[in-house]
């Protein structure tokens, strides 16, 4: 027969069972709290901002749409970005293919290699004075060419574009291009070589310098060159393909980078924990270094340390939009940025091209980078300068701006043509 503890004893297992239920209560509570706390610092903010930037239930009002001029051209469509020679006055135009978008697209998790057409993607150049569209012939490249990102770098103070147009005599300029190949992604490094005299027609020709494939550069978005080889690159997801993907992006997770790779050939992770980094340039003749997170909307402000290329986070700015490619107009020192203003059509326009998909255009002025020491945090003026609500502004990825011309481009990656807009 089973006894009873006597009563002294059952009280302290009573309260011994007590206590540990109220210290594991206790551990519980203070977990959760902690847990709340990271939450509303970390997870929070990001969908709070992803909240905002949908503009659900809101009427997108075109502004300034008739500033812009449709023009359209054989092979030029889906000329996702664009990059201004503002000492040659013209704009190298990285374009591609609609249709074989649809199926073969890595930014767009597009992996069906049937039924696409063997041409490569163009490149076009735009004279900014004249308005004439022309394809660049390329030499020493017979692969294919998906393109996505463009970037120029030419010889002159920090890299940056020389004070008068080059001639055959001088050393050519430098266009890197990203290159979804079915093998991998890459970036491709080219020469623009002119022609041998001031007088020989043509716009000169491409000539293939470098094909760089790396692992850790394993989804290529947007490039900033620092010389002739070496170049940030942004990899817009951690995950290249399938449900991981989608969830990385929807979920807005902040887990994928930035990489610096050097003129020796060596690669390195300089920039971690960014949700879809995106377009990326040079600021302050490349002291600092500017990184879009889109699906944050945010421009990241990183600090570059030029003798080994780390940088160092100084803080972010808001966009209030989804942006996409971040340009700067070498000869005034202004920034562009253009993109989304509804990413839930965005989604949906990467399998409907029909899908209307309100953009934005905004120029980024006074731009103070902050100061970590001081506790400052960086900020900027953010002003609309375009918003186009449909067809054939949907879905604009670039702006391309040159003062001198008075005149900046858009595009997208699915566009129609070119936009040629009056600068405002």
């Amino acid at each position: 027969m089973h006894r009873l503890p006597p009563r002294n004893e059952a009280d302290k297992i009573s309260a011994s069972a007590r206590s540990a239920t109220t210290a594991t209560l206790s551990r519980s509570a203070i977990i959760g709290v902690l847990f709340a706390v990271v939450l509303s610092y970390t997870i929070l903010p990001y969908y709070v901002t992803l909240f905002r930037t949908l503009n659900l239930g809101r009427t997108i009002t075109p502004l300034n749409t008739d500033r812009c001029n449709h023009v359209v051209h054989p092979r030029v469509e889906g000329c996702e970005d664009m990059v201004v020679d503002h000492a040659a006055g013209i704009v190298y135009m990285a374009c591609g293919s609609v249709e074989n978008r649809l199926r073969w697209w890595p930014p767009l998790d597009h992996h069906d290699r049937r039924n696409l057409t063997d041409e490569q993607d163009p490149i076009f150049i735009y004279h900014l004075k004249t308005g004439k569209l022309e394809a660049l012939p390329i030499a020493g490249f017979d692969g294919e060419l998906h393109l996505h990102g463009i970037a120029l770098w030419k010889p002159g103070p920090d890299g940056l574009a020389a004070t008068t147009p080059l001639t055959a005599a001088d050393p050519p300029a430098v266009l890197m291009l990203i290159n979804h190949a079915y093998t991998g992604s890459t970036i491709e490094i080219f020469e623009h070589i002119l022609p041998s005299t001031p007088s020989t027609s043509g716009v000169g020709v491409l000539r293939h310098v470098e094909t760089v494939k790396d692992p850790l550069i394993h989804a290529p978005n947007s490039v900033h060159p620092v010389s002739r080889r070496s170049f940030y690159v942004t990899n817009d997801h951690r995950f290249h393909r399938g449900a991981l993907r989608m969830i990385e992006q929807v979920g807005v997770l902040p887990i994928s980078n930035v990489i610096f790779r050097d003129e020796d050939g060596t690669s390195e992770v300089v920039a971690s924990n960014i949700a879809y980094p995106n377009g990326i340039i040079g600021y302050h003749d490349d002291n600092y270094i500017l990184v879009v997170a889109s699906t944050m909307a945010r421009i990241y402000v990183y600090r570059r340390n030029t003798h080994n290329n780390q940088l160092t986070l100084h803080g972010y700015v808001s966009t209030a939009f989804t942006g996409d490619n971040l340009r700067m107009d070498f000869g005034t020192g202004r920034l562009y940025i253009a993109g989304t203003m509804q990413p839930l059509n965005l989604l949906k326009k990467t399998y409907d091209t029909t899908v209307e998909v309100a953009s934005q255009v905004a120029r980024v002025d006074n731009l103070n980078v902050g100061d970590i020491a001081k506790g400052i945090a960086p900020s900027a003026d953010i002003t609309p300068l375009v918003i186009y609500d449909k067809y054939p502004g949907s879905a604009l990825t670039v702006a391309a701006v040159d003062a001198k011309h008075q005149k900046m481009l858009l595009s997208g990656f699915f566009a129609d043509g070119i936009l040629v807009c009056d600068l405002l």
